[in-house]
């Protein structure tokens, strides 16, 4: 790591991602650039001096002479703050407030975290299933946070990952109000790692119900008709990271993956009318390569839900990953936090 000299004229320093450099040594045509982006993570606006007595030409002067690292050429790590291009709202000369993207763990049924593991948990295979139900007996359904990620239709038929967008600040408007079309995100790129996740859509009215139906309050979406989203064959959101996969999403292509926000949004402000539901079940890489898997990327935790009775206790493999949410129009983005768990 080091920083950039700032101290006298302005330096625009621009890097090739890794995913760039392996297309231009790969010499073979493939590398052509077509696309750039530029952010601010480590700008601090509040240093905006209005009132130096030097005049106008100082007003910015301590952001200009901030810090800056070198540019990165790993973009999972960089690049966090996108900047664009907005074109300004009729009657609204001066955009105060920016909407951000959340994670719903609150206004439907079993949608929180695991709290003792802190990520929601995706089980893998049939064993770890039976644990936690008891074998399916009577009454025991799978608690809060939980995924049946065994296949296809379990994992429409059991929970989603609610991602809402909205005003975070009661300044931009009441949380009853509508955020304008012009600030809400309705085209996704949903970044997960292949070798434990896949996406899953639902299809229209697809019956068998589920968690999702009446205690969701959402559209009753079972697992008929749901079908494996197609990724793209590598993600150019993280480059470098060959098991990354994108899946392009958008409001207008896939409906059944968003639903109308719920009438207590999570937001203090404005929010979108509908959230971004996601559905995902354990890969079939890792389904049939348990061992390997397991073995080499997981971490076998004794006792894994403190909270189930003694007899739905077990010992766990734990997988950790994470699926990022990213807007398309403003680069807003969420990290979910995911266990994929198999019983060892």
């Amino acid at each position: 790591m080091a920083f950039l000299d700032n101290s006298g004229d302005i330096i625009l320093d621009a890097v090739l991602t890794d995913a760039g450099r392996k297309r231009l040594a790969a010499g073979n045509g493939s590398f052509k650039i077509v696309k750039f982006a530029l952010g601010d993570d480590e700008i601090n606006y509040r240093l905006y001096d209005k009132t130096n007595s030097s005049g106008s030409a100082y007003y910015d002067l301590n952001i200009l002479t901030t810090p800056i690292e070198v540019a990165h050429t790993d973009s999972t790590i960089s690049l966090k703050h996108k900047l664009f291009t907005l074109a300004t709202p009729t009657g609204d000369p001066e955009l105060l407030y920016m909407p951000e993207l959340k994670l719903n763990t609150t206004s439907f049924t079993k949608a929180g975290l695991v709290s003792s593991r802190n990520a929601y948990v995706v089980i893998g295979e049939d064993d770890a299933f039976n644990q936690i139900t008891n074998n399916n007996a009577a009454g025991s359904v799978l608690p809060n946070g939980y995924v049946d990620g065994r296949g296809v239709s379990q994992a429409v038929g059991s929970l989603g990952f609610r991602v809402a967008q909205g005003m975070a600040t009661s300044a931009a408007g009441g949380k009853e109000d509508t955020l304008q079309d012009l600030l809400t995100e309705t085209e996704f790129s949903i970044v997960m790692d292949r070798r434990y996740l896949e996406m899953v859509v639902p299809a229209a009215g697809g019956g068998g119900g589920g968690l999702l139906g009446a205690v969701g309050n959402v559209a009753a979406l079972g697992g008929a008709g749901a079908t494996l989203a197609t990724p793209t064959v590598k993600s150019n959101v993280f480059s470098g990271a060959t098991n990354l996969r994108v899946y392009s999403i958008s409001q207008a292509t896939q409906p059944t993956l968003f639903v109308p926000r719920p009438s207590s949004p999570v937001f203090a402000g404005p929010s979108a009318l509908n959230d971004l539901m996601l559905y995902v079940k354990a890969s079939s890489l890792l389904q049939t390569n348990e061992d390997y898997y397991y073995d080499n990327f997981g971490t076998d935790v004794n006792n894994f839900e403190s909270g189930l009775a003694a007899a739905r206790q077990f010992t766990a493999s734990v997988i950790e990953t994470t699926v990022r949410v990213i807007g398309m129009t403003m680069g807003l983005s969420v990290d979910i936090p995911v266990q994929v768990i198999a019983k060892r």
